[in-house]
């Protein structure tokens, strides 16, 4: 089964003395700078066109738990930025910490609303990702079972175990500032919960697709 760790990313050794990751509080700081910037979703087809330029930094983010879309994106344009004809300002590319609410929160300017629209669902490589990423969840085991001492699966051992009915009540429970997955048995009733619980004010809410069979199917566990 996959283990949950953090993991730790490094551009190329001596690319930039910039560090990979930028937290949202350094990015508010950039705009008391003379130093152009361009948050970009990274998951979004195409490349960044940037409107500030050739001298424009590239912040990277993702809308969903896992950074690894971000990452991936910022340590490619380090890796290609060298030699004199190639945009050395790549060097600066970063990845955003924290989540949607956290940049929010602190008044930053996107493109598009980084705050998901709806409840999502992620597959059950995105779930990984974001268990290897060290990404801050609250998973809740939906699974119904008739012995309340079965344990949770063995990659969620933290899980809050409620059966569909109990969640609502169960509500102030949940976080609001956490990403919220909820797993059910491959009956579909995590997407539904987690787009009711979205509803009721709870912005970061997600689903596992096809439940624990798929993640099972997929980790071959």
């Amino acid at each position: 089964m996959l283990a949950t760790v953090s993991v730790a990313w490094a551009a190329e050794p001596g690319s930039s003395s910039t560090p990979i990751e930028i937290s949202p509080e350094g990015v508010q700081a950039l705009l008391s700078t003379s130093q152009p910037f361009l948050l970009a979703d990274a998951e979004q087809p195409g490349g960044v066109k940037a409107g500030g330029g050739a001298q424009t930094r590239v912040i990277y983010y993702t809308q969903g738990p896992s950074f690894r879309a971000a990452q991936v994106r910022a340590v490619q344009d380090r890796s290609t930025a060298s030699g004199a004809n190639q945009n050395a300002v790549k060097f600066a590319s970063q990845r955003l910490t924290g989540t949607p609410l956290d940049w929010k929160r602190l008044g930053l300017k996107f493109s598009l609303d980084p705050v998901p629209a709806k409840a999502l669902e992620l597959t059950p490589r995105q779930l990984s990702e974001a268990l290897k990423d060290g990404a801050d969840l609250q998973i809740v085991d939906l699974r119904p079972t008739s012995d309340p001492a079965v344990p949770v699966a063995p990659f969620m051992p933290e899980a809050l175990r409620l059966m569909p009915h109990q969640v609502e009540a169960e509500l102030p429970k949940l976080s609001k500032q956490r990403w919220l997955v909820f797993v059910d048995g491959g009956d579909g009733i995590g997407a539904s919960i987690a787009q009711s619980s979205f509803h009721h004010g709870y912005p970061l809410a997600t689903s596992l697709k096809g439940g624990y069979p798929a993640w099972t199917a997929a980790t071959d566990r």
